[in-house]
């Protein structure tokens, strides 16, 4: 297929996606949608009825059985499913670019749902401009690193991760506190026993310390949970060169989602959240 309609054309290249965009149109089985109702079409149908709603059915039960199964993402690079945007916090997913149209050559890149717009429901900031990133050059930065740490094998165990319980205990104490000196601050101002000037300022700042605070105890709370042993992060890496070898593209995307929770891009900057502590 992608030899009659080679990739960059105006048909483009056969995609998870514009199969399962097929398989979704009702329109094949000689049914037209107007305002959110079905109605029967003058055209003939190309495969009757029954055998889409089959589909439908099949399509449903495999998103419910398994929901990571049918991505589209990490069916086509092998960082599928675990690079976020470090701005707005949307999914990177692949996306095709027509470098020359001449030569039919196109270039795939990780892009942020929310600079991309390809599914509304995905953005979760429309004027995010967060870097996209070539995908063979992102999956080289990653692979490197992987290698690294092949090579030098420097990491923790759960057991060995740091607590963070007793700070975050501390924000959210000191989140408490500022909370209540913005509330005494609004009773002063009612009670006409401090000036309008003075309390826009003093509120600010406290503001801006719970903003920042509370910008911390979301990173700690949300921070990656390592859940591989010092054994078992080793079992894995042992077989690093083996599946590099194979040239297979899902066993090389399992590998590498075995090792890491995800990847946040802020700019160029690139930061890998493993599935243990690296230090």
């Amino acid at each position: 297929m992608e030899k009659e309609f080679p990739a960059g054309t105006r048909f483009g290249s056969i995609t998870y996606s514009s199969v399962s965009s097929m398989l979704k149109t009702i329109l094949y089985a000689g049914f037209i949608t107007w305002k959110g109702n079905l109605y029967p079409g003058k055209h003939e149908a190309i495969i009757p009825y029954e055998t889409f709603q089959k589909v439908q059915s099949i399509m449903k039960r495999r998103r419910i059985d398994d929901p990571q199964r049918l991505s589209s993402f990490q069916h086509t690079t092998i960082l599928g499913g675990i690079v976020f945007c470090g701005y707005c916090g949307a999914r990177y997913f692949c996306k095709n670019n027509s470098a020359s149209k001449k030569q039919h050559i196109v270039q795939k890149y990780y892009t942020c749902y929310s600079r991309g717009k390809s599914n509304k429901n995905m953005i979760r900031d429309p004027n995010c401009r967060n870097k996209s990133w070539n995908v063979k050059k992102l999956d080289a930065v990653i692979l490197e690193e992987i290698s690294k740490l092949n090579l030098s094998r420097d990491f923790a165990s759960y057991e060995n991760a740091p607590d963070n319980s007793e700070r975050i205990a501390s924000i959210t104490s000191a989140l408490s506190a500022t909370d209540k000196k913005l509330e005494k601050l609004i009773d002063l101002y009612t009670s006409d026993t401090i000036p309008v000037q003075i309390l826009n300022e003093r509120v600010a700042k406290l503001n801006a310390e719970k903003e920042t605070l509370e910008s911390e105890l979301d990173t700690l709370q949300n921070a990656p949970v390592p859940d591989l042993s010092t054994e078992k992060a080793n079992e894995i890496l042992d077989g690093f060169q083996a599946v590099l070898d194979s040239n297979d593209h899902d066993l090389l995307r399992n590998f590498i989602r075995s090792l890491i929770d995800s990847i946040i891009i802020r700019g160029e900057d690139i930061e890998i959240h493993w599935k243990f502590t690296v230090f």
